[in-house]
């Protein structure tokens, strides 16, 4: 019987961005599901762009696709409106939205017959992967479920550390400068958001259940350059995220993508 790995990916391009190496290797088929991959109004062409970008990264990684077409967080809710509320607000539609893919979730393992389950650990809070992590934990929790580190988020690993359990909060003020000019921060945080952080990150949760790593898997050279190439498939994002190609490789160079259960 053929292996099927099930890797949910709340965005078009996550899952390429965290598990690329792990895709090129798994032997078996890998079908990545992306969750949040429509637009609300004035949008809906750039998210047919965006997938697009994801049928071009699948065929450079040779993962299948679905698309569940749920909307992406900005255009369910104000208070999605800016960066610091998708990555804070407690999200009032959470629980909705929760449901609402689980009964999804379980109907895709279903019909897939998936026999691995791969979901984000929603390193760095973003709310479409708290809803998915959150998701996953009830669909499949009699499952062969894992979890993976959310890129770029996870490179900065005291976000991943306040996951497991250690606060945030604890850190000198030299790091809230550094952690405040990332890249992605930089590009999306007005000057005010920016100095509020150590106050947002106050409010995170940890994970809700304990964590052992299961693997380390650290790419080669030529998984490496693979990866890349599939990362720029995702041109309406790649520069949001990267401020190029030496900072993309200098992050991805070398890390090994580490993968978890969860301890009952």
């Amino acid at each position: 019987m053929a292996r099927i790995s099930l890797l949910l990916s709340p965005h078009l391009d996550d899952a390429v961005l965290s598990c690329s190496t792990y895709i090129q290797r798994f032997k078996g088929e890998v079908v990545v599901c992306s969750i949040f991959s429509e637009g609300g109004k004035g949008a809906k062409k750039l998210y047919r762009t965006r997938r697009k970008e994801d049928l071009r990264a699948a065929e450079e990684l040779g993962f299948r696709v679905i698309h569940v077409n749920e909307l992406d967080a900005p255009f369910r809710s104000r208070e999605y409106a800016g960066l610091s509320g998708i990555l804070f607000a407690r999200g009032s539609d959470r629980q909705a939205v929760k449901r609402r893919l689980v009964r999804r979730l379980k109907e895709l393992q279903q019909s897939l017959g998936a026999t691995e389950i791969l979901a984000p650990l929603a390193v760095g809070n973003h709310i479409d992967h708290r809803i998915t992590r959150d998701a996953a934990l009830v669909a499949f929790s009699n499952l062969r479920l894992r979890f993976y580190e959310d890129r770029p988020y996870s490179f900065i690993r005291e976000q991943l550390e306040h996951l497991r359990g250690n606060p945030m909060g604890e850190q000198p003020q030299s790091f809230w400068k550094a952690y405040a000019d990332t890249h992605y921060l930089k590009y999306f945080l007005t000057p005010t958001e920016r100095e509020k952080l150590p106050q947002y990150w106050e409010s995170v949760e940890a994970f809700p259940r304990k964590l052992r790593r299961l693997s380390s898997v650290c790419p080669t050279e030529e998984e490496l350059q693979r990866t890349v190439k599939a990362i720029y498939c995702y041109s309406t994002q790649v520069p949001k995220l990267f401020s190029g190609r030496a900072h993309l490789l200098r992050l991805y160079r070398g890390r090994a993508e580490n993968y978890y259960s969860q301890i009952s």
